[in-house]
This record gives structure tokens, C-alpha cells and sequence, in this order.
């Protein structure tokens, strides 16, 4: 008896079926890059400076730009998103080409006439412990080997960074508005012959004339 052999044969492959095929295959591929690049979310956009911002400087639609950039909760609270936002504000002090720009960083007000400014550095702890903001008012202790005066009473806060020194202890710039009255030299003169601190008088009190005690009188300015 013959046996014969059975062989199956395989299916033939149409033209539509390899098409559909190839549709499943892409389909199956976008869904995975669809997928795939919505698991990276782009960070959100903050304004930078695209050019460097000298203090006092009147900031122009064309001095910023919005950069993507991966903040903190900490660093964003700071951060500004809204370039046109800042259209004719006044930098408090030097913003670098690519630097963050902070709240902190632009004034609504340039600054008055009349006002001297000078900046001083001063450790945390002689400056409200980083607390100070732009238009605070404040007044200038010097401390000196018997005592304390007050250099000028009602100075305002036009500018304030916070860093570390060289022995890594931190401390504070802080630049202030004085009246044009020849008190900038009192606050040079404090700053390299006592300690100098700041203190921020109680709202609405009045700012009473700078006295300098007996005591003091050989080494106040």
C-alpha cells in the first residue's frame, strides 16, 4: 500500500494582507513613540537674560527670553514666566548674559533723584538673616568698641544678593538708597572702623534725627 506523504502547504501572502501587515507594524510603532515621549515632560519656561543687564538698567522686550529649565519648588516660587511681564522694569543689580531672572532681581520704581547709593557686605546674621527684600526701609547701625549709633535712619533697600564668603560663612550685599546728604562716607567709614547692622524700624514709626552718644564721640563718624 502506497502511503502518500501530506505536506501542508504554506499560505500564500497577498499583496493586501502584507499591506495590512505593514500598517499594524507602524501603528504598533507610533503608539510606542506616542507613548514614549509623553513620559519626558518638557520643563516649564522661565525668563533669562539674553543679554547682560548692568544695574539700574531699564529692561526692553529684547533684553529677555524664555528658557526651558528644570526648577525646584524653591527655585520657581522666584523665577519670573512672563517676558512681557517685565517690559519697563529696573534691574536692582548686574543680571549676566543666561542668568535666572528673580522677582527680586527688577523694580517697578528706577531709582529716585537725589538718592545716594553704596553697597555694603554684611554677614546674615547683621542683615535680618536673608530677609531683606528690594524697597525695604531700613536703618544702619555701627557698632564700635563702647557702643552703638545709628548712621542713618530710614535708608532704603535698592538691591540684595546672598552668597558665601571666602572662609564659606554666608553673607549678604545689600545696596542702599541714602539720602544725598553726604551720608554715603558715614557708612563707608562705619563699615571699616566698626560692625555694621540693619534693622528694620516698625511701620509708621518715625525716623528720628541720627544722635551720637558722648561716649561715642571720639570714634563715630
Amino acid at each position: 500500500m502506497n502511503h502518500s506523504k501530506v505536506r501542508a502547504r504554506a499560505p500564500k501572502v497577498t499583496g493586501r494582507a502584507a499591506l495590512g501587515g505593514t500598517l499594524v507594524t507602524i501603528a504598533a510603532l507610533g503608539t510606542f513613540v506616542v507613548a514614549s515621549g509623553s513620559s519626558t515632560a518638557t520643563p516649564p519656561r522661565f525668563v533669562v537674560a539674553r543679554r547682560a543687564i548692568a544695574i539700574g538698567a531699564v529692561l526692553h522686550p529684547d533684553d529677555v527670553e524664555l528658557r526651558p529649565i528644570d526648577l525646584d519648588p524653591a527655585q520657581a516660587v522666584h523665577a519670573l514666566a512672563d517676558a512681557a511681564a517685565i517690559t519697563g522694569k529696573v534691574a536692582t543689580g548686574p543680571i549676566a548674559v543666561g542668568e535666572l531672572v528673580q522677582r527680586g532681581s527688577v523694580t517697578d520704581a528706577p531709582p529716585d533723584a537725589g538718592v545716594d547709593e553704596v553697597t555694603i557686605s554684611l554677614a546674615a546674621d547683621r542683615a535680618l538673616a536673608g530677609r531683606l527684600a528690594v524697597n525695604d526701609v531700613v536703618d544702619v547701625l555701627a557698632t564700635y568698641d563702647r557702643c552703638t549709633v545709628a548712621v542713618v535712619r530710614g535708608a532704603r533697600v535698592d538691591a540684595t544678593t546672598s552668597g558665601t564668603g571666602g572662609l564659606g560663612e554666608q553673607s549678604t550685599l545689600v545696596t542702599l538708597g541714602l539720602p544725598a546728604n553726604g551720608r554715603v562716607l558715614a557708612v563707608v567709614n562705619a563699615v571699616r572702623a566698626g560692625q555694621v547692622t540693619l534693622s528694620r524700624p516698625a511701620p509708621g514709626t518715625p525716623a528720628p534725627l541720627v544722635e551720637t552718644p558722648a561716649a561715642c564721640a571720639e570714634v563715630a563718624p
